[in-house]
């Protein structure tokens, strides 16, 4: 019945300003059916009027329904329906006047009959799309609950496969569906929620049609597909058994590539799935690819760094709350790095996605596997001891030693190096559990790689090891501070005095409170933890910024410096242009500026060092070799190597006096530098004695504390804080 108050207020009121006899108006559909009626038409009046005009044929203009009540009827051939309008006249007899009126009204009526079905028709067509739009509201309510859903009521919003889980539990629940899945076929990902168990079967043979036929036209068309009858389905090339109607959204990447797809199943007499569903369905994808942008690692498909960290906070939280003991462990590839080299990256890629297939098969589905970054992996055992998760590892580490890579018919080893920790009560922080990782992680490396080690609070390499990462934090900081100083130790000739005073420039770290660090307590740590790169540009910059205010001032001499480099920085291919542009920058003569390397550094990365000395000596700086003779055929390298200076190791310089075997080796360590046109210069001098044995010996300089110790670098150049400044 049309319902609308619009043909109370304006249609009734004119009608019956023409005849205001009138009283009651109904408007009756070819069926019967009351279509719409005034407020004050009774309902007793329907039964007698609706007969009068059925039997009637045709229809005609006036009936009489008893003695008090005339009808009157208009219904042309071509309305879809008729208007019966009842007037309350006298129970005389109507004479001609009131006949006359009632012939009026009767025109007017045929007059505006096909005007009003052609209103009422127009007000059946709005309420009909105001049942749609409502219909669609309900539907966008509903959009919003399965939103709300899926991001308030999750216990972890931010990790990966709970919050994938909840979706696809959500699809089952609020769309009453059968069956939900969401398929990364690439990434070996599959979450399904069914309604019924017994449908796990046939879910089973259409999850393989998903994740081939269905899949590779989704990746072709990239939009949503409905398939409610057998012709659908034949139109994407699939051929099924089974009766079922299906919806699938792909989940599209930032590149638009299609990276997996959500699908929504029902089995038997369902109705087909409408727009409205897949609207739906197209509000749990969005959010679907949301989250695995944003949680998952692009080539193994396993959660990333991130998710994993909200994994673990969740744990800890749980583990204070109901006391459980969990294993957290971190894998690393072993030389991952050289398997890059070897094959290429799409090489070391394929031994990652294998190595991520082992870890999820080989761990429970309550587990959680992360891939931290480029070569480690991340894993949680829940309710595991750490030997129950070693030995897991040790599995682990059995499967990948399985994996056969071959390079130019060469096998490539794969191994695995895991630091394991446990996640209990006793521990204080998430980030103490990474802290442990990282010590067990070190020490496996150290012991050769392809090793398990189980972090223990007493162990005092652990310990050591965690000691160590304390400074990589404190060192950090230094060099975001800018809490460094440059000294310098004068190098002195043992012969007729240089012309050109020289000092070699050392680092010292300052403390919170302004207090010197020296460099045995960070130099190490850097060195392990590939910090030292960093302070080598640290120091370059701040030595050259002096050398250049001291040049500065025409009254002072000219001082030359050398500075040392590490092995990690002559390794890094933009480091000579580092350094030329800061040359040009303070404008600087190279000739004043010696580099030094030390001999194991310059051997542990000989094509490195010999490319960087032949670059930076055409140049105009000059090179030496520090620590010379605490390596293994030293000699031998040496020849490869275009110095102009040999830095003695002073592990022999300290004791020439008192040791022949010390003597000797300065004395051959001189001749052979000398018969290769390069200086000499001792280190360790502390004594008269020394620099008498070292002279006798004609080692051409020395440096020490018999000479002078460190002292800031500013001073050496007879520079002020202000002038620096």
């Amino acid at each position: 019945m049309v319902n609308n108050t619009s043909l109370n207020e304006k249609f009734l009121p004119a009608l019956q300003s023409v005849c205001p006899e009138l009283q009651h108006i109904a408007y009756f559909a070819d069926d019967g059916d009351i279509l719409w009626k005034s407020p004050e038409w009774r309902d007793d009046f329907t039964g007698h009027i609706l007969q009068k005009i059925l039997d009637s044929k045709p229809v005609p203009e006036t009936l009489r329904v008893d003695k008090s009540h005339v009808t009157l009827v208009a219904a042309p051939q071509q309305t879809k329906g008729s208007i019966a309008l009842l007037g309350l006249v006298s129970s005389d007899p109507i004479d001609a006047s009131a006949r006359g009126k009632m012939q009026s009204t009767i025109d007017l009526v045929f007059q505006s009959n096909q005007v009003i079905n052609e209103y009422v028709d127009e007000i059946s067509q709005q309420e009909a799309e105001i049942n749609d739009l409502a219909h669609e509201l309900a539907g966008r309510y509903e959009e919003l609950n399965l939103v709300y859903s899926s991001e308030s009521n999750s216990v972890l919003p931010s990790h990966g496969r709970n919050a994938l889980e909840e979706i696809v539990s959500n699809a089952v629940s609020f769309l009453d569906v059968d069956a939900a899945t969401l398929l990364f076929p690439e990434k070996g990902l599959e979450l399904t929620e069914l309604q019924n168990p017994d449908h796990a079967g046939k879910l089973a043979v259409l999850l393989e049609k998903l994740g081939t036929t269905i899949f590779d036209y989704i990746q072709r068309h990239q939009g949503a597909i409905v398939a409610n009858d057998k012709r659908d389905f034949q139109s994407l090339g699939i051929n099924l058994d089974m009766k079922c109607k299906l919806i699938i959204q792909p989940l599209l990447n930032f590149d638009q590539n299609t990276i997996g797809m959500l699908a929504l199943i029902n089995y038997g007499n369902h109705e087909d799935f409408s727009n409205s569903d897949r609207n739906l369905c197209g509000v749990l994808s969005s959010k679907a690819t949301s989250i695995v942008l944003q949680n998952f690692d692009p080539l193994t498909g396993l959660e990333n760094a991130t998710s994993f960290d909200v994994v673990l906070q969740e744990a800890f939280r749980l583990t204070r709350k109901n006391m459980e003991t969990h294993a957290v462990a971190k894998i690393n590839v072993d030389r991952l790095a050289v398997v890059n080299d070897l094959g290429g990256l799409s090489f070391g890629d394929e031994l990652l996605r294998k190595i991520a297939q082992i870890l999820t098969h080989s761990t429970r589905s309550k587990d959680t596997v992360a891939r931290l970054a480029g070569d480690s992996f991340g894993l949680l055992l829940r309710n595991c001891t750490l030997n129950q998760a070693k030995l897991i590892l040790e599995k682990i580490g059995k499967e990948v030693a399985k994996i056969e890579l071959r390079v130019d018919k060469h096998i490539i080893d794969s191994t695995i190096s895991a630091g394991l920790g446990p996640l209990n009560a006793d521990v204080n922080n998430v980030s103490s559990i990474y802290s442990n990782l990282e010590s067990a992680l070190a020490e496996a490396k150290a012991h050769g790689r392809d090793n398990i080690v189980a972090y223990e609070v007493d162990d005092e390499y652990l310990l050591a090891r965690k000691e160590q990462l304390k400074w990589v934090s404190i060192t950090q900081t230094a060099l975001h501070e800018n809490r460094f100083e440059v000294y310098g130790q004068p190098i002195v000739s043992l012969g007729e005095p240089d012309s050109v005073p020289h000092y070699e420039v050392l680092v010292r770290m300052l403390g919170d409170s302004g207090e010197l660090i020296p460099p045995n307590q960070f130099i190490p740590v850097a060195e392990n933890y590939f910090l030292m790169s960093q302070i080598d540009r640290w120091v370059i910059n701040r030595s050259f910024k002096l050398l250049s205010d001291h040049l500065a001032d025409q009254d002072n001499q000219p001082i030359s410096i050398s500075v040392n480099l590490s092995g990690q920085s002559i390794v890094e291919h933009d480091l000579f242009g580092y350094i030329k542009e800061r040359f040009q920058h303070y404008n600087l003569p190279p000739d004043l500026v010696r580099f030094e390397i030390t001999e194991s550094a310059a051997i542990a990365n000989l094509a490195d060092a010999q490319s960087f000395i032949n670059r930076i000596t055409r140049m105009g700086c000059q090179f030496a070799l520090d620590d010379f003779g605490s390596g293994y055929s030293s000699f031998n390298y040496l020849k490869n190597l275009h110095v102009d200076y040999l830095k003695i190791d002073g592990s022999f310089v300290r004791q020439i006096v008192n040791d022949p075997v010390s003597s000797s080796m300065v004395s051959a360590i001189n001749e052979v530098g000398h018969a290769m046109n390069i200086k000499t210069i001792a280190e360790f001098v502390e004594t008269q004695s020394i620099i008498n044995a070292l002279s006798d010996l004609n080692v051409d300089f020395g440096q020490g504390y018999a000479f002078a110790k460190p002292i800031p670098l500013i001073e050496c150049l007879h520079l002020d804080d202000e002038t620096v400044k």
